[in-house]
């Protein structure tokens, strides 16, 4: 039985009622006849001519509509929609392939072949050995570029071959990215962008390929940009038989991206729906409405979806300290105490000047009685000496506590870990020294992209935190180097932009005490990467 616990109507797209284990429903916006397969929902029409019963050979009727089937795919970081119509006998045989594969470690692909002569026009191929090849190679490689150069050398072999077009997709959910490469299928793929607000052309659009391409040194089969899907952007890819459809003339690129962008963020399902019937509904309101399928008509619909929260992860509450200045609010994340054993210590102090510092200092172990306040007066010997004209350099502030350290305690620096922050509340800005903690993520009042330009250095960096501005310290979440943008963190963070970490610094501006927004951000990490990954995050905001 269908295996979604949400459906929509394949010939209205409205919302369907069903019971589990139902095996036939009535859509009751419509009242078309449906029945529920495992992931595939078909709408059987009652019309008195068949699809399949050859249409008159002189006619201005509209051609029967062919029953449409939904088929369901369900992954943790994508939703697939596949909706599908198969052209009548009478029509001809089917002169393309479009396929969805499942690959490893949770990868998938979709496929879309047919092969055209010099004119353009359709001819009829055995398009199998091609997807033999097509399947092989993405398995073991995940290149849709290098999948087509091999596609087109085995139907190369052909004489009868003369030019290929088609469409490779691979969707990974590690980061939640889309790999796409087009030769001579032009708008065939749309990724529609939630942030962008609109559907923008997947792939690198080349042309249709031929023999010669194989000898080619050239960029014929390179891929189009590495796509980094958000939470609710859609991958659209359309068969030929829409592309290429005569009844619409050249009418469906222009008809599938006005789709897209009138209803931005709505369900895939639905999505594949609603282009299916306007589809039709243009077919039927032009003149050559009794002209045949040229090819199944199919759309691939494939929504990034956030992960399921795991609610055992998330715990009930956070040890949050929240600290003050005129401009800047601040809320840091402590590490937890295990059996009143204490690993970390902070300190936040004012400095003459309208500036204060924060000092938060962290050991392997229990942290060392008096090595705190050792960090805090090596810090304070730098920040505060206003008679000297480096008073504000918080890398020199961190050495000098990590001297301190060293110099009262005898303790070895290496197992210490140091944030020191110094803040000036009448520049605005913020220099910091980090030593075990990675680079500050720059947030901008209303979204991802930061009013400033955040500076790096050895061990540190400085960025002027405006009003309503936020510097975000992800401490020791797990990811490959350091990166200051949030589009850069996507690229390296587990679920890319489909992350709750990521959706939640998205959508940072819409909480604006740094206290509840800092609990969201902790949240969304733990449910992305668990709870020991969560260690030493903190928030500055600009109020």
């Amino acid at each position: 039985m269908i295996s979604v616990s949400a459906a929509y109507c394949p010939n209205c797209a409205a919302l369907l009622s069903f019971e589990p284990g139902q095996g036939h429903v009535s859509c009751a916006y419509c009242e078309a006849s449906l029945v529920l397969d495992t992931g595939r929902v078909t709408h059987q029409r009652s019309h008195g001519l068949s699809p399949s019963t050859p249409t008159p050979e002189v006619s201005s009727e509209p051609i029967a509509q062919p029953d449409p089937s939904l088929f369901v795919r369900d992954a943790p970081r994508f939703r697939t929609r596949v909706i599908e119509q198969l052209a009548p006998e009478a029509a001809g045989p089917s002169i393309d392939l479009f396929r969805t594969i499942e690959l490893g470690e949770e990868r998938f692909g979709i496929v879309s072949m047919r092969c055209i002569d010099s004119a353009s026009n359709p001819v009829a191929m055995d398009l199998e050995p091609a997807w033999e090849v097509v399947s092989e190679s993405l398995e073991d490689d995940g290149d849709p570029g290098l999948a087509a150069n091999l596609a087109l050398e085995e139907l190369a072999r052909s004489p009868a071959f003369q030019r290929l077009e088609c469409v490779i997709a691979v969707l990974d959910p590690k980061r939640t990215t889309a790999l796409v490469y087009t030769a001579g299928a032009n708008h065939a793929a749309l990724w529609v962008s939630t942030e962008e607000a609109r559907p923008i052309l997947a792939g690198a659009n080349h042309q249709p390929l031929e023999r010669a391409d194989l000898a080619k040194a050239s960029s014929q089969f390179e891929n189009g940009r590495l796509l980094s899907l958000a939470a609710q952007d859609l991958l659209v890819i359309a068969s030929f038989g829409y592309l290429n459809d005569v009844g619409i003339g050249s009418g469906f690129p222009r008809l599938m991206t006005q789709t897209l962008r009138d209803h931005l963020g709505e369900d895939p399902q639905r999505i594949v729906t609603l282009i299916k019937n306007e589809f039709w509904k243009q077919r039927e309101s032009g003149h050559q409405v009794a002209a045949p399928l040229v090819g199944d008509l199919r759309i691939a619909a494939v929504g990034a979806r956030l992960a399921e929260i795991d609610e055992l992860e998330a715990p009930e509450t956070l040890p949050i300290e929240t600290f003050e200045s005129r401009h800047f609010q601040l809320a840091l994340l402590r590490a937890a105490r295990e059996d009143g054993v204490t690993t970390d210590g902070v300190r936040f102090w004012p400095l003459a000047g309208d500036r204060h510092a924060l000092l938060w200092l962290q050991y392997d172990e229990t942290l060392p009685e008096g090595a705190l306040e050792a960090a805090r007066a090596g810090a304070d010997a730098v920040l505060n000496r206003t008679s000297h004209g480096d008073f504000d350099n918080a890398r020199a502030a961190g050495r000098s506590a990590y001297a301190r350290i060293a110099a009262e305690h005898s303790l070895d620096p290496g197992r210490f870990r140091m944030l020191v922050l110094h803040l000036s509340d009448e520049f605005q800005r913020v220099k910091f020294f980090a030593r075990g903690w990675k680079a500050p993520i720059t947030l901008g009042a209303r979204g991802l992209r930061p009013d400033a330009e955040q500076q790096q250095f050895d061990e540190g960096g400085e960025c002027t935190v405006k009003d309503l501005g936020r510097l975000f310290f992800p401490g020791s979440l797990d990811y490959e180097g350091n990166v200051i943008r949030a589009a850069d963190f996507a690229e390296r963070w587990h679920g890319g932009k489909s992350s709750h970490l990521y959706e939640g610094l998205r959508l940072h501006w819409r909480t604006r005490k740094s206290e509840k927004a800092l609990i969201k951000l902790v949240r969304a990490a733990i449910a992305d990467a668990g709870r020991e990954n969560a260690q030493g995050l903190m928030l500055v905001t600009g109020v």
